[in-house]
């Protein structure tokens, strides 16, 4: 491979790296949500563990599971996810917000719900 080549190769999967990156960052996310909505958001749910109400509108729920003999279960995360978003944080979707839900660890996952999302993808086994 010519180094011309493998510089060209280099830069397009570095780019490619950076905006998987910046698409992880739940601070980047676009959210219709006013001012007022996210106040009411962040006076409601304080004190919630592992949730964050950020500047931009996104409810960030953020939880690790622990050690390397734990995995999380993508069917528990899946039907826990919806529910949290589209059922119990429903209004504030309604409203504009995103809801960010974060599952690090084996097994994990990254889900982001708007009202277009909390209408199309209800889940089967409720």
């Amino acid at each position: 491979m010519k180094t011309s080549l493998k510089i060209k190769w280099l830069l397009a999967v570095s780019a490619i790296a950076l905006a998987g990156c910046q698409a992880l960052n739940p601070a980047s996310i676009k959210t219709t949500a006013s001012t007022q909505t996210i106040e009411t958001a962040k006076k409601e749910l304080t004190g919630i563990k592992h949730l964050k109400i950020l500047d931009n509108g996104v409810i960030y729920y953020n939880e690790t599971v622990a050690g390397e003999d734990y995995r999380w279960n993508t069917a528990s995360i899946m039907k826990f996810s919806y529910d949290a978003a589209c059922v119990q944080l429903r209004q504030f979707v309604k409203e504009g917000m995103v809801v960010r839900m974060q599952f690090a660890g084996i097994g994990g996952t990254v889900l982001d719900y708007d009202e277009q999302t909390c209408q199309s993808q209800a889940p089967t086994n409720k």
